[in-house]
């Protein structure tokens, strides 16, 4: 499979109006969504971080195989 790339521009950005009382209403919990997913973002590659550190450091051992039967059973 190869890799598909892309090249965008922007040609024109609109602001949403203050006035519009549809995004008034939903401004508030579209913030919180993205700040939530944002947060998540961050946690997960904080882990993945940490895990992989800890792995070289030898800290942390993973058994390879009952991580795979692990990953299969919820398959």
């Amino acid at each position: 499979m190869g890799a598909s790339q892309a090249v965008l521009q922007i040609l024109e950005r609109q602001e949403p109006s203050a006035s519009d009382a549809e995004f008034a209403k939903q401004r508030d919990q579209l913030r919180e969504r993205l700040a939530s997913q944002k947060r998540q973002e961050v946690l997960t590659l904080f882990v993945t971080d940490l895990n992989t550190r800890l792995e070289k450091e030898g800290k942390v051992k993973i058994n390879k195989t009952e991580m795979d039967n692990l990953t299969k059973s919820r398959s």
